[in-house]
């Protein structure tokens, strides 16, 4: 838990401070995923991916699978695994979801958010341009 919350917390730095949202993206992924353990295991509730999963795949027509793999890791697992020769995204929006699953995550576990998490949700409110592209999920 610790070290999870660790790397969400520098997945904002470093999206904020460094613009290195492929960073962040693998940093927050990896926070979102054990957070996600916790409290599925720890609380018996559903995390934000297994939300987000049941809502897309029933919208469109989608497996959760699907969901999952080719949509909402598709980033984040190209990016650990290299495993297409190039995939077009769009790197701030990719980051700013996967940061949010994030700490909708640690939410949940922890009842509140840190300081660094209400901060990044201020910086996308004071940043709504980052958010003008649209994506279906």
């Amino acid at each position: 838990m610790e070290k999870a919350t660790h790397f969400l917390d520098l997945a904002i730095r470093l999206f904020i401070k460094e613009n290195d949202g492929a960073s962040a993206i693998l940093l927050a992924g990896a926070a979102d995923e054990v957070f996600g353990q916790i409290i599925t295991e720890d609380f018996g509730l559903e995390h934000a991916m297994k939300l987000l999963k049941i809502e897309i795949s029933s919208k469109f027509d989608l497996t959760e699978k699907q969901v999952q793999d080719e949509h909402l890791n598709l980033v984040k697992n190209w990016l650990k695994h290299g495993n297409k020769p190039t995939l077009k995204y769009d790197e701030e929006i990719t980051a700013i979801q996967m940061i949010l699953r994030a700490i909708y995550n640690y939410g949940i576990i922890n009842k509140t958010m840190k300081q660094e998490h209400r901060d990044f949700v201020d910086y996308i409110k004071a940043h709504k341009e980052l958010l003008k592209q649209q994506s279906p999920f």
